[in-house]
């Protein structure tokens, strides 16, 4: 059985909402995505800095649908969702 469609995502994160608003890397395996281009990782890898307290916003593409409770868990929240077609 092959892939016939992926899911496009937006999830937010920030420091006021869990006090750590570090990327959560491991959802990625859990959900089965990865950042939608090379912007999106960039954004991903500027979580890391300390100085920055902007909420973050991040664009994923999976194979599964978002896991919105397990993305809420982690102390982000899944903002937009969409099927794209292949």
């Amino acid at each position: 059985m092959g892939v016939d469609q992926l899911y496009e995502f937006t999830v937010e994160g920030s420091h006021s909402v869990t006090g750590d608003r570090v990327f959560p890397f491991w959802m990625m395996s859990i959900n089965r995505c990865w950042p939608k281009d090379k912007r999106q990782a960039t954004v991903i890898e500027s979580t890391m800095e300390t100085a920055t307290r902007r909420p973050f916003r991040v664009t994923l593409v999976g194979l599964d649908p978002p896991m919105s409770d397990a993305w809420e868990s982690a102390g982000w929240r899944v903002l937009d969702k969409m099927t794209l077609p292949i």
